[in-house]
């Protein structure tokens, strides 16, 4: 089967960031080590997927730019929007995810062409689909980010935050 390998990878990646395995290995090592350190409390968790060529530039300039984004969002990246499968949604969803917020290249400025577009349709089905199942559709959205706007990229992120805060959390995590 084609693309059986990255599937099962961006699962396991869904899973591991929603367990916080490496802030929990992070942790534990540190109070072996006698070290104590105050993590603000978690009350969400919420899985960002995006492109690498502008979502994740453009994180990487909210970070040059020192702008703060909300501490319970897990960013992961693909290297297109292309790539995205409602599956991916729902896993992360059914995983416990509050929300999952999907980052894309403005239209016409995909690297791979119309990769955005399809993945604009296939959130539009996962939001239908995440209805039906008795969510709230608001729980995913997909958003537009150039590499340039580091800004945006960190208030879609905190806008989605306090969005998916007046949603109450996900009853499948509870």
């Amino acid at each position: 089967m084609v693309g059986a390998c990255s599937r099962t990878h961006v699962f396991v990646i869904i899973s591991a960031h929603l367990k916080d395995y490496m802030s929990h290995l992070f942790l534990r090592s540190n109070k072996a080590l006698g070290w104590t350190i105050d993590m603000p409390p978690k009350d969400m968790n919420l899985i960002i997927l995006g492109c690498m060529q502008c979502m994740y530039a453009a994180s990487d300039l909210a970070g040059t730019m020192k702008l703060q984004y909300d501490i319970a969002s897990r960013i992961i990246r693909m290297p297109c929007t292309a790539r995205l499968d409602i599956n991916f949604i729902l896993k992360a969803l059914q995983e416990g995810a509050d929300g999952v917020l999907v980052i894309g290249c403005h239209p016409g400025d995909c690297a791979y062409k119309t990769g955005n577009l399809g993945a604009e349709r296939r959130v539009r089905f996962a939001r239908k689909l995440v209805g039906q199942l008795g969510l709230n559709e608001d729980r995913v959205k997909m958003v537009f980010v150039s590499a340039a706007e580091g800004d945006k990229f960190a208030a879609e992120i905190n806008q989605f935050a306090d969005e998916i805060r007046e949603i109450g959390p996900n009853p499948i995590r509870l």
